[in-house]
């Protein structure tokens, strides 16, 4: 809870430091050491100190795996699960100009039914296309 009490911004690194050298002091082993880094470095986040304290603990012997955080991992997943968003709005996209440009008469309410898209999404890409010419 040190981390999280009224020192100056610029007491930060002596106390991350401190803290992190009493923790290695009451560690009984690895394991437990590496649990303490982790509530501190989620405590730090608090003080927006996140990035200071892990570079401190980088430091000493033992690392700290970020890849095995809880919040490192959620935003993985979500960062993975909007890329593939993206990625199936592209080939929506696409999908759509090239229906248009291969089957110019095809109505939007058609090409819609056609690729299961919405209707605005086949409008707008219509207009564009008309923008374009």
């Amino acid at each position: 809870m040190a981390i999280l009490s009224g020192y100056r911004r610029e007491q930060s690194l002596g106390v991350i430091k401190r803290i992190l050298s009493r923790l290695k002091e009451l560690s009984t082993d690895e394991s437990a050491f590496k649990k303490y880094i982790k509530q501190l470095t989620i405590l730090s986040r608090l003080r927006k100190l996140e990035s200071e304290t892990k570079k401190e603990a980088e430091n000493m012997p033992i690392h700290y795996d970020i890849e095995t955080d809880g919040l490192y991992i959620e935003g993985l997943k979500k960062g993975r699960e909007e890329g593939r968003e993206e990625g199936r709005e592209k080939m929506l996209l696409d999908a759509v100009k090239n229906v248009m440009t291969k089957l110019p008469q095809t109505s939007d309410h058609e090409i819609a039914d056609l690729l299961n898209a919405p209707l605005e999404l086949v409008m707008r890409v219509r207009r564009e296309l008309s923008s374009l010419q």
